[in-house]
């Protein structure tokens, strides 16, 4: 009997579910190996479209990894590590991200992340463009300087969450969101902007230049110019 290879089993079961939505299939259910991988080191994988719902991941270590489309409806990513991981597009309602921890470029772009939970999570860097985080938990979590742009934020709760330099362009986060969080006045737009119309961050020599162009609540445009440090 051959020795179980979860990387193999993974790459094959990623590959069956991009054939099930070119054929216009439903997605295969999770094998039964693949329900628990805690603790697994995974690299170096396209694993876009992939079936992983419901699955246990708790303490995966994450690196150069894409989850393009892919499910991860209720699936257990706690205390989870990544770096340069992309969910773009995935759907990951319900999932639980609790004290999770990412560095460099990791996206949940467009993703569906409702009634996720990332209480706790280490969240910098983080960019969540796009994403519907409608009744997500992010209490205490650190998002200092993600990027929450146009990201559907109703009934998420931010309790104690860091907002330092987060940018909240064009998202729907109320006052009393802002109020409940660590600085939430310090995070990008301030009140009283209603709009952003044109964002541009240009980095150069560990410092970025921010260029916006803001329609305030009384409808007047401003240019606003901001020097960050990058990070």
């Amino acid at each position: 009997m051959g020795m179980f290879d979860p990387l193999t089993l993974l790459i094959n079961h990623a590959e069956a579910c991009r054939i099930a939505v070119q054929s216009g299939e439903s997605l295969p259910p999770v094998p039964e190996k693949l329900k628990n991988l805690a603790k697994l080191e995974v690299y170096n994988l396209n694993l876009d479209y992939i079936n992983l719902s419901g699955v246990n991941l708790q303490g995966i270590s994450l690196s150069k990894v894409t989850f393009r489309y892919a499910d991860f409806r209720k699936a257990d990513l706690h205390k989870a590590t990544m770096q340069i991981v992309i969910f773009d597009n995935a759907d990951m309602r319900g999932a639980d991200f609790t004290s999770i921890e990412t560095e460099d470029a990791v996206t949940f772009a467009q993703a569906n992340l409702k009634e996720a939970n990332f209480t706790e999570a280490k969240l910098q860097p983080t960019s969540f463009v796009g994403a519907d985080l409608e009744s997500a938990d992010f209490r205490e979590a650190d998002l200092y300087t993600s990027d929450l742009r146009e990201t559907n934020l109703t009934g998420a709760n931010f309790e104690k969450a860091e907002l330092y330099k987060a940018n909240l362009a064009n998202s729907n986060m109320t006052k009393q969101q802002r109020d409940s969080a660590r600085n939430g006045n310090e995070a990008y737009p301030k009140e009283g902007v209603k709009k952003v119309l044109f964002l541009s961050d240009e980095e150069e020599f560990g410092l970025v230049d921010r260029i916006a162009v803001e329609l305030q609540s009384d409808g007047k445009l401003r240019i606003a110019k901001t020097k960050l440090v990058a990070f």
